[in-house]
């Protein structure tokens, strides 16, 4: 027997069936006469909902294998046969969605609860899911996914729309979509691969970011026991066929050698990282003060952020150490972090 409820009190008689009750009361409909029931009462009841269906292979149409159909629309039910297949058009579910082989939808898949397929999941149109998105095999989908709970797919992700997961998202195999143009209205975090460039961005909310961190060393001198004020230029840093450079964070590596007056604001080495212009004009960046602590010791001083784009008037970086006093000898590498920023 299949089973049904309806959101209103009932009161109908057809074809030797009493269907008479308070809303949410289930009805039994004897399967010979289903597909009758469907096309003549169905459309007069409202909130109709079917509870179960237990034998109606000539009726109802499911792109998988199984004989729960627990949750479907009533249009769904009348379609398509549980004994397998594809869903040529849009397909609804109200409850839990459970596909123990593969699906596929040939348009928009919405389900209103969980969804699991043990196979794989294509989806020609939207696939739209308001809880948990479970996929054992792989996912293609043309369209927007969108799933407002944890997202798990276990094999390969082929988007070339839209891929939203509100929730937590766990990808087996990703098969990332990208271009030579970033989309139009990115959201923050959003990651897109330039081909290209040959590089992974994400947006930052301002601007496209590579996912790589690049570094740049500065050793003034060579680095080793530089014992007056010594200037360096590194070579321009390369932006990779991007538009500009975003200047993260200067790091120094530093040894003041013993024998010499104890570190003070008398007696110190000063480190200005620079960027400079055509005219080779110094705008200062960063800055490190070996003013205090001990002699005779490797100590790291920064990361010091920067957070800033170099710019399209700025060439080249410099970095200068300037001696105060008479503190030790120097030793000192620095590091430039960056990424490149591309449009």
């Amino acid at each position: 027997m299949a089973k049904f409820t309806a959101s209103v009190p009932l009161n109908i008689k057809w074809a030797n069936h009493a269907f008479v009750g308070t809303p949410s009361t289930t009805y039994r409909v004897t399967d010979a006469l289903v597909e009758e029931f469907v096309e003549e009462v169905v459309p007069g009841i409202p909130g109709f909902a079917w509870v179960t269906q237990d034998e109606l292979t000539s009726i109802v149409t499911l792109p998988i294998a199984q004989t729960d159909v627990t949750g479907l629309t009533a249009a769904l039910a009348a379609k398509y046969d549980k004994a397998g297949g594809i869903i040529s058009g849009a397909a609804s579910v109200t409850g839990a969605f459970v596909a123990q082989a593969a699906a596929t939808v040939g348009g928009n898949f919405i389900a209103q609860s969980a969804a699991t397929v043990a196979g794989a999941l294509v989806a020609q149109g939207n696939a739209t899911v308001a809880n948990a998105l479970t996929v054992g095999g792989a996912a293609a989908l043309s369209s927007t996914l969108g799933v407002t709970g944890a997202a798990t797919l276990l094999a390969a992700v082929n988007a070339s729309s839209t891929l939203g997961v509100t929730g937590k998202l766990t990808l087996g195999n990703v098969v990332a979509m990208g271009g030579t143009a970033f989309p139009g209205s990115p959201a923050n975090n959003d990651l897109y691969y330039r081909t290209d460039l040959d590089l992974l961005f994400f947006y930052d909310g301002t601007r496209w970011l590579s996912t790589n961190v690049f570094t740049m060393t500065f050793a003034p001198g060579g680095g080793i026991n530089i014992a007056a004020t010594e200037l360096a230029f590194p070579w321009p840093v390369p932006i990779l066929g991007g538009t500009d450079v975003w200047l993260e964070d200067f790091t120094s590596q530093c040894f003041v050698t013993g024998g010499g007056s104890a570190l003070s604001a008398s007696h110190k080495w000063v480190g200005v990282l620079a960027k400079r212009d055509s005219a080779s004009a110094a705008t200062t960046l960063a800055t490190h003060n070996i003013d205090s602590g001990s002699s005779g010791v490797w100590r790291t001083f920064g990361p010091t952020a920067i957070d800033a784009l170099l710019g399209s008037t700025y060439f080249a970086f410099s970095i200068g150490w300037t001696k105060t006093g008479t503190p030790g000898a120097l030793n000192a590498t620095s590091i430039l972090s960056y990424r490149i920023v591309a449009s």
